[in-house]
């Protein structure tokens, strides 16, 4: 018998038979069913309905607030998860797809409770900036976070 990719294959008389490769043996413990669960954020209420900025809102100089992940990607509170954009599984490469990750303990900052995308610190105040399929929303102020992040 020998491996092709993820299958294991067996010379057969005038053919050869594969099947899925049986997954290595596990040792010690089962995994516990939390083993995978990732630290969620600690959310203080449901967000609240604001009123998009009367004025235009100039984010030139605005910085991001959101924390970045070890490959560099933004972090997203949704909730009381968070989240990072990975690229699309299937051939719609207009859709967004998401993954779960450990929300980083500055997230329990109420200012997270509403804003699910961006959060972004300029001279007038802070603002939750819409995901891009929501862009034609404008930006909407929002309480800043304790924890204030410099630019990249």
């Amino acid at each position: 018998m020998r491996l092709l990719g993820r299958l294991a294959c067996a010379p057969l008389l005038f053919a050869t038979a594969c099947a899925p490769a049986a997954p290595p043996a596990h040792t010690g413990p089962p995994p516990s069913p939390s083993a995978n669960a990732h630290r969620k954020r600690q959310k203080h209420h449901e967000p609240r309905p604001t009123a998009p900025a009367a004025a235009k809102i100039d984010l030139t100089n605005a910085v991001t607030q959101n924390a970045r992940d070890a490959d560099d990607r933004l972090i997203f509170a949704m909730g009381d998860t968070c989240k990072i954009e990975v690229p699309p599984s299937g051939p719609e490469l207009a859709t967004h797809e998401y993954e779960d990750v450990d929300c980083p303990s500055d997230y329990d900052d109420e200012a997270w409770d509403d804003c699910a995308f961006i959060l972004t610190r300029a001279s007038s105040g802070c603002y939750c900036v819409p995901s891009s399929e929501d862009s034609a929303k404008p930006p909407k102020p929002t309480g800043c976070p304790k924890l204030e992040r410099g630019a990249r």
